[in-house]
């Protein structure tokens, strides 16, 4: 499914349309780069999400599109494939030429964890893609029915070892929810059955049917149900509560801590693409994501934290997580046939 970006309303973009903005404006002057990088773009440019649409991430996504295609003055086209827990549309960018022209939006679920899921790995982040910056991060939320009995984490965890019958959603098997939900289990001494789904719209659909007693979610995705009353939020991971909802605590602070697993996306190209290029798009790119207006989009209140940055930043952040979640998937055995 692709989308070209067309002028709208802002606010059609934060209610989750499938089309983003587009409005052009006069290019600002870019940081000085070689000579490879001082005429691109001359063309379009595609971004494989390699998720359904809807949700937090992709509407930030493609406001960022729009902002570039302001500057770029060349078209965005948002080119979703989803499937095989985003394996899908990264293995299409990793095959794609590498001149800046195919981009892929994706985070850590999928270039970091899913390849530790597979003998042999599809890929590595850092040896098979170019990191080109970091967009937004955010914890994740242990969210419940909105008519589970349950008002905090304590009674969830009570219910739990009464015998309750518990089964948690996740959007794929090895999201860094399902991970995140794992090590939360194993701190609490509760079991649960994994009930992986093709998506977050699924898995969310699975929480407010109540066919699933918890789900991972994301402050981002689940605002709009949190404030309709549709689903109950219980806690947040890791030791800081979420700015845009005060009253819900962090894990740590029911007695949980070091379940501090946190979601980010951005934006990689395939390995190979020049690093000029590579570094045109991370200055434009972060200077979107760093401006007030998307800030406070990102933002919504303290929902997420905006980024951008360096690709070297985000390839540190990849380096330096990338041992904690193969140790949990190692000690958790998790694996795809």
């Amino acid at each position: 499914m692709s989308t070209t970006l067309k002028p709208q309303l802002r606010r059609t973009l934060l209610r989750g349309g499938i089309s983003a903005a587009a409005v052009v404006m006069p290019m600002l002057t870019p940081t000085p780069v070689l000579a490879q990088a001082q005429d691109y773009p001359k063309e379009r440019i595609t971004v494989v999400v390699p998720f359904g649409p809807g949700g937090g991430p992709d509407r930030v996504m493609r406001i960022v599109a729009q902002k570039l295609f302001e500057s770029f003055k060349q078209p965005v086209v948002i080119d979703y494939k989803p499937g095989a827990t985003g394996l899908i549309g990264t293995a299409a960018v990793q095959r794609a030429t590498p001149d800046g022209y195919t981009l892929l939006f994706n985070g850590n679920s999928t270039m970091v964890v899913a390849p530790m899921l597979r003998n042999p790995p599809p890929f590595d982040a850092l040896k098979d893609f170019a990191p080109v910056t970091m967009v937004l991060r955010y914890p994740m939320m242990l969210t419940v029915p909105a008519k589970h009995p349950a008002k905090t984490v304590q009674e969830f965890v009570a219910a739990a070892k009464a015998g309750s019958a518990l089964n948690y959603a996740s959007p794929g098997i090895g999201s860094v929810g399902q991970l995140a939900t794992e090590v939360f289990a194993r701190r609490a001494g509760i079991s649960m059955t994994h009930v992986p789904y093709k998506g977050l719209g699924d898995a969310q659909g699975a929480v407010l049917a109540g066919d699933v007693q918890l789900f991972l979610d994301g402050p981002l995705s689940a605002a709009e149900l949190l404030r309709g009353g549709k689903i109950k939020a219980l806690a947040v991971t890791g030791d800081k509560r979420v700015p845009a909802f005060p009253n819900i605590p962090s894990l740590a602070e029911t007695g949980y801590p070091g379940v501090d697993s946190q979601v980010w996306v951005g934006f990689f190209a395939p390995k190979g693409t020049p690093e000029d290029i590579v570094q045109k798009l991370s200055n434009e790119i972060s200077r979107i994501v760093r401006s007030d207006e998307v800030r406070e989009i990102i933002s919504q209140g303290g929902l997420a934290e905006a980024i951008g940055g360096t690709p070297q930043e985000m390839a540190q952040v990849i380096a330096n997580e990338t041992p904690g979640f193969a140790r949990l998937v190692k000690e958790l055995n998790l694996k795809v046939e």
